[in-house]
């Protein structure tokens, strides 16, 4: 069931087997893997169906260092879903290598494998709605397209998998609405963590911003409220210990990360038809198909260089039928903001045309057409080398509810340029010997450490700050995500990152959650 706390009577104490701190994507993937255990889930939510603004103002930061714009609303959301109400969806595995150790990469390396994680991948596909992944080059194949034939020691081929019904929230509300065993409980912040004398949670203390206060109490508890927010929560909850809960060795919101993205160089294509025939999206069934260049993991080891990856960002002025029509297309499949719909309808009739090229192309073709005037972008998503000094702390202003903000600082070594380039010199060089594009790299941009520090960005992929570790002393949480230092207490998502690759973290955090629900079923004594 689904109960809003200001329907509760207040300093209500609620009671649950597993209780859930956030349903965004980790705590409602987490929830779904557990409906059929026959364990009693409490789900906490800081916000409701329907964001708002005193709910988004919550997520205030303070931020010191370079600036981060995924902090914000347009990379966080206090609500039902989480950031699954503004993300497109989008699924993509991390390379094997950043599973292990890089002798080139400090702190680098996963205490857990890749194929540990490849059943719940594939659970999380099937939950997202995905067909199965394709190999790359089968996907070019099945169109009739023949695949490019990049040097295998530069590049490989991956397609993103996009699912099309992307808002979690949305997706699994009337299930939620219907559950005997889960109750969501909604406007209710979790502001504390509290142990008993054996370094046990026993309980949180929610409240919400219209007064209202309760507990809650389980068997176990589990973090799932993204990287800055868990971090945030666990340095705040320091009453019974100064350095916050499961801090000892000073870890707890240390290591943070984010991919480093960039506009790199304008693409010429010696034939523009064929390079659209290439590196649109496709579609198979409803789901659609992203294509990026990876760099290879030879050239890593032999360059020791970080992970990059990129993609090409095709021309739109955000106003033009076609980005209208493209706009009903993502509005439909968010299935939200249905007043934002008529005014794209409304626009995309501007260009009927083009809208009509689209569809075509989309309905008989599988294709999504990209508009065939105006400048081609190389844009890239990079690894982040493991900092301990990038970092969430708290900060001395404190929100509408008293918790101190999160002070975000996040730092970005020169080695993320240095892989940039390469990369971007590799593409120029690759894509001339195959008679693709020319490749201008954009002047003043990746040239030096501080052009590059000056221009770059983060891509809302926020990472760490609870890193998994074998080892209490070099990292927050064990190989089964419970934190080392307090037995009960777990985490689900890309906080438990020990290294990112350049990969969309999501699916990865999903498969952990995954993970994580199996587990718990077995400590539990689940059915």
């Amino acid at each position: 069931m689904i109960i809003n706390c200001a329907d509760t009577p207040d300093r209500t104490i609620f009671e649950a087997d597993i209780v859930i701190i956030g349903a965004g994507a980790m705590g409602l993937a987490l929830t779904a893997d557990l409906l059929d255990s026959g364990l009693s889930i409490l789900l906490l939510e800081a916000g409701g169906t329907q964001a708002t603004p005193s709910n988004d103002d919550m997520l205030d930061v303070e931020i010191v260092g370079h600036p981060f714009y995924g902090a914000n609303m347009n990379g966080r959301r206090r609500i039902l879903g989480g950031a699954t109400t503004l993300w497109g969806g989008q699924f993509l595995e991390l390379p094997d290598i950043v599973f292990e150790e890089r002798s080139w990469i400090a702190e680098s390396g996963w205490p857990i494998t890749k194929t540990e994680l490849k059943p719940f991948y594939q659970r999380i596909a099937t939950f997202a709605g995905l067909r199965q992944q394709e190999g790359s080059e089968d996907i070019w194949r099945c169109h009739g397209i023949k695949p490019p034939g990049y040097n295998r020691n530069l590049f490989i081929s991956e397609f993103s998998r996009w699912s099309s019904k992307p808002d979690f929230g949305v997706n699994m509300y009337k299930i939620l609405q219907d559950s005997h065993v889960v109750r969501v409980l909604l406007n209710a912040s979790v502001t504390e963590l509290r142990l008993d004398n054996h370094g046990s949670i026993k309980e949180v203390i929610i409240k919400s911003v219209n007064g209202f206060t309760a507990t809650a109490k389980g068997r176990v508890f589990v973090l799932a409220a993204g990287a800055i927010e868990s971090a945030r929560l666990l340095l705040a909850s320091n009453n019974q210990d100064k350095r916050g809960v499961g801090n000892r060795f000073g870890l707890v919101g240390r290591y943070f990360q984010d991919h480093t993205s960039l506009r790199v160089a304008k693409i010429l294509p010696r034939d523009r038809s064929s390079f659209h025939e290439l590196y649109e999206n496709f579609f198979i069934g409803a789901t659609k198909y992203a294509p990026k260049i990876t760099l290879a993991e030879y050239i890593q080891r032999d360059e020791q260089l970080l992970n990059v990856g990129g993609f090409f960002h095709f021309p739109s002025d955000g106003h033009d039928g076609l980005s209208a029509l493209k706009a009903i297309v993502g509005q439909l499949k968010r299935r939200r903001n249905p007043e934002k719909l008529l005014s794209s309808l409304k626009s995309s009739v501007t260009d009927i045309p083009e809208v009509m090229k689209f569809l075509y192309s989309l309905k008989v073709k599988n294709r999504i057409r990209a508009k065939r005037q105006g400048d081609i972008m190389l844009e890239i998503h990079a690894e982040q080398e493991p900092d301990y000094e990038s970092c969430i702390r708290l900060s001395c202003k404190v929100d509408a509810l008293g918790m101190p903000l999160a002070q975000v600082d996040w730092r970005v070594s020169d080695r993320s340029r240095i892989a940039v380039l390469r990369y971007v010199e590799s593409v120029q060089s690759e894509f001339n010997r195959l008679a693709i594009a020319d490749v201008e790299l954009i002047p003043d941009l990746i040239d030096n450490a501080h052009s590059f520090q000056h221009h770059l960005r983060d891509v809302y992929h926020q990472m760490g700050t609870l890193r998994m570790s074998r080892d209490a002393s070099a990292g927050v949480t064990n190989l089964d995500a419970r934190m080392h230092e307090v037995p009960n207490l777990y985490i689900a998502g890309c906080s438990l990152f020990p290294v990112s690759g350049y990969s969309n973290p999501t699916y990865t955090g999903l498969a952990l959650a995954s993970r994580l629900a199996d587990h718990l079923c077995v400590q539990l004594g689940a059915r």
